[in-house]
């Protein structure tokens, strides 16, 4: 019976050692930039231990990087799963967080509101400031891609820019506008006088922003990269 736990406890040894030794050519393919093969170790490092805090950091560094370099679509590297990676990281291993604060590996999906989660930004303490450091973007029914995109100034400006479908040519035109928040209600104004006009979003709990006063607009920081 002794061996037999023995020969488990090798078993279960070696298997690590194999996530492991699949997580440092990863690694070491990172390093010489080979990203699509840094990528496929670290998958499967994580296929041989789901619990591996490293491989899914690592992993989450890899595929922010690549997005960085235009590759989104090839690999996927969309920013909902550089921040599961991500987050799945830090939640096995609370050390990660500090490290992914300072890696610029990350810089790609900094203005999204799970790196603000990462930050330890909550909506309840820092509405406002979860608020200017996102880039918004409205809803994407089309090819065309979200039909606007809002970055908030913290000195209360917005622009960004949306997309004309009025005339016989498809244009993405520049949208100014001043913005004021109580608590988590946003009002957006755009224009001056009588020809102002002005929407109201609250934030939600996840962070998005959902339009009041019967409109049905959600703002989040979803590019929908890959929808053309």
């Amino acid at each position: 019976m002794r061996r037999a736990w023995f020969l488990v406890l090798l078993a279960g040894a070696a298997w690590a050692q194999s996530a492991a030794q699949l997580n440092a050519h990863g690694f070491e393919a990172y390093k010489k930039q080979q990203y699509p093969e840094a990528l496929q170790k670290f998958q499967e490092a994580l296929a041989h231990d789901e619990k591996y805090a490293l491989a899914h950091y690592n992993l989450a560094a890899t595929l922010a990087l690549m997005r960085s370099r235009g590759l989104t679509c090839q690999f996927d590297a969309y920013q909902a799963t550089i921040l599961t990676a991500l987050e799945r990281s830090i939640a096995l291993d609370p050390r990660r967080r500090k490290r992914a604060l300072e890696d610029s590996d990350f810089e790609s999906i900094h203005q999204t509101i799970g790196w603000q989660r990462v930050k330890g930004l909550t909506v309840e303490k820092h509405a406002r400031d979860i608020l200017t450091a996102v880039h918004w973007y409205g809803p994407s029914p089309g090819a065309y891609g979200p039909l606007s995109e809002l970055r908030f100034g913290k000195d209360g400006a917005v622009q960004g820019s949306a997309v004309d479908l009025t005339g016989d040519e498809v244009k993405r035109v520049p949208v100014k506008g001043k913005w004021t928040m109580k608590g988590r209600v946003v009002t957006v104004t755009y224009g001056e006088g009588k020809d102002a006009r002005s929407s109201v979003y609250r934030m939600q709990d996840d962070g998005r922003l959902l339009q009041e006063g019967g409109g049905s607009e959600l703002l989040t920081d979803d590019p929908d990269d890959c929808s053309a």
